[in-house]
């Protein structure tokens, strides 16, 4: 089994939660929401040496692409599967965004990248663990030294 990461916008509330568990959070923007899909497939596809399709579940409210590419830190193949619900067909729509599995490090590279689009983003893996904020600026590096998620990870 792997583990499961929401992927939830900053607002005051979830800045809230994430401070009650003794984290640093920068200011919190009134607009930060979740990213609608063109700007998912917009993000994914503006990685460079990014593959991956997406193709729906069998009812069709679930979109899903495994994603394989660079993480930007040395590891050429990395990976990881992206998960959206709620999707009806509409591309402007803001929906839920979820990874399962893969690597931390090429998560946080398209969660960044979304960050460009919805502002900061919060992933929350589902082993309890701390949370870590992703602004559309920063370092996958640091985050990566900074999350109690990835330590003794390789």
């Amino acid at each position: 089994m792997g583990v499961i990461y929401l992927i939830i916008p900053l607002t005051e509330s979830v800045a809230e939660d994430v401070r009650g568990q003794g984290l640093t959070v920068p200011h919190t923007r009134s607009d930060a929401r979740n990213p609608t899909f063109r700007e998912i497939r917009a993000a994914c596809e503006s990685l460079p040496g990014m593959r991956g399709e997406f193709r729906p579940s069998a009812n069709g409210k679930w979109q899903h692409a495994n994603l394989r590419g660079p993480d930007g830190l040395g590891n050429a193949d990395t990976w990881t599967e992206l998960s959206v619900s709620g999707y009806d067909g509409r591309d402007d729509q803001p929906l839920s965004v979820g990874f399962s599995k893969g690597w931390p490090s090429l998560i946080l590279v398209v969660v960044r990248e979304l960050a460009k689009a919805c502002g900061p983003l919060v992933v929350y893996p589902d082993t309890g663990d701390a949370p870590v904020v992703v602004e559309a600026e920063s370092s996958v590096e640091v985050l990566l030294k900074s999350w109690e998620h990835t330590h003794g990870q390789s």
